[in-house]
């Protein structure tokens, strides 16, 4: 557990990076803990899922591949991603979970609510923006690729209803 607890990760952050922002005492571990887990597939077995969020401080990737054929009916996936490599050590790149969403059939339509960190300077003053640390992304199946399954029989007609409903709940950046 860091000391800015809703940035706890099972990574462990890249210190030497992480103490030149100024975020450093964000890092700061504190406590460590010890769980188990469980594969999304394991919890969920055979229902019918639409939508996926995760936001679990690099451990999207993880979870995805633990849904395994729940994905094949997903609609929609909401996740937080790292951007920047360099700050949870051994986490996935971002460009990995992008990969394995497009080889899901999903594709990227918004990334939202961008966090930045920037070096520590010798004024404020001479601070700027900073470079993207995570944000909030969401991935969806297309409109026409939803009508195409439906159709193939691949999905029941009712995913058409859902995939409309998720569309309009994310506004005209959903699709």
């Amino acid at each position: 557990v860091f000391l800015w607890p809703r940035g706890s990760s099972i990574f462990t952050p890249n210190h030497r990076f992480v103490n030149q922002t100024h975020a450093r005492r964000h890092y700061e571990l504190v406590s460590t803990h010890t769980f188990s887990s469980k594969r999304l597939i394991d919890v969920l077995g055979d229902t019918d899922v639409s939508f996926i969020k995760a936001d679990v401080e690099g451990s999207e990737l993880e979870v995805l591949r633990g849904a395994d054929h729940l994905l094949r009916g997903c609609i929609g996936l909401e996740l937080e991603l790292w951007f920047n490599p360099h700050i949870l050590a051994g986490g996935p790149h971002c460009s990995d979970i992008m990969r394995f969403c497009y080889d899901q059939g999903f594709s990227l339509i918004s990334i939202n609510t961008l966090r930045h960190l920037h070096y520590l300077l010798p004024h404020p003053g001479l601070e700027s923006k900073g470079f993207v640390e995570n944000g909030d992304v969401l991935f969806v199946r297309l409109p026409g690729d939803v009508v195409d399954l439906v159709a193939s029989n691949a999905w029941p007609d009712h995913k058409l209803a859902i995939a409309a409903c998720l569309y309009l709940a994310y506004g005209p950046h959903g699709c």
